[in-house]
């Protein structure tokens, strides 16, 4: 939004976010960006600028999911070595961030680095959970940990960009099990991805009744 000139809070992004994010859980994978678009004009900003802002929105989020393709083609082409998908994806988002920055605005390029940033977190807790389920040493497995990360990411975001199924529900799961045949038991893998979901809807819950109290309680004082 402020790369396109409106000055909006973090606040009051946050509060939008929290409102409308339950909804792509809904069929359709589509009603949350509607939520925030009429959340949007509700609060009197143009709904041209708002649907541009969206549009950065998603595509800063696949290029983000995509970026990390780079370091699951060692799962794909035996040939290719980590180090070389580590160099690859450290080139690209270097250089995809000196575009944003260059040709474009510093917003874009910063919302670009929390995008990578939120992923790189998403895919740790995977990690996390996965790893809790095997009962591995986490240092000696450190390559096999990185592509669960990246494999998530990506099997994320084609659940993402996948057109009806919300929140990504059962492409994510398919796309893991391809990935990571052979790397992790499918009984574990499962396990971890159910849980995954169980916190993700946990914590959009949370942010939603939090978003939603906050809400009410500016309402009531505004009243007054």
């Amino acid at each position: 939004m402020k790369s396109l000139g409106v000055d909006v809070s973090r606040a009051w992004s946050i509060k939008i976010y929290g409102i409308s994010q339950l909804a792509k859980y809904v069929p359709g994978n589509v009603f949350h960006i509607a939520g925030r678009q009429a959340l949007g004009m509700s609060a009197g900003i143009s709904g041209g600028i708002l649907a541009k802002s969206t549009g950065w929105e998603i595509g800063l989020i696949s290029v983000s999911g995509a970026v990390f393709s780079w370091l699951v083609l060692p799962l794909l082409i035996p040939f290719v070595t980590l180090p070389t998908s580590i160099a690859l994806i450290l080139l690209t988002i270097v250089g995809l961030g000196y575009i944003l920055y260059r040709f474009f605005s510093f917003h874009l390029f910063l919302a670009f680095i929390y995008q990578i940033s939120f992923l790189l977190i998403s895919g740790g807790i995977f990690v996390i959970l996965l790893g809790a389920l095997v009962q591995n040493e986490g240092g000696e497995h450190l390559q096999a940990w990185i592509f669960i990360c990246s494999a998530y990411v990506v099997a994320w975001l084609v659940g993402l960009v996948t057109p009806g199924a919300p929140a990504g529900v059962g492409v994510r799961e398919l796309i893991l099990l391809f990935l990571l045949k052979g790397l992790v038991n499918d009984e574990d893998l499962l396990m971890a991805v159910v849980l995954g979901r169980i916190l993700t809807f946990a914590g959009d819950l949370l942010f939603f009744s939090l978003s939603s109290f906050f809400l009410m309680i500016k309402k009531e004082i505004k009243n007054e």
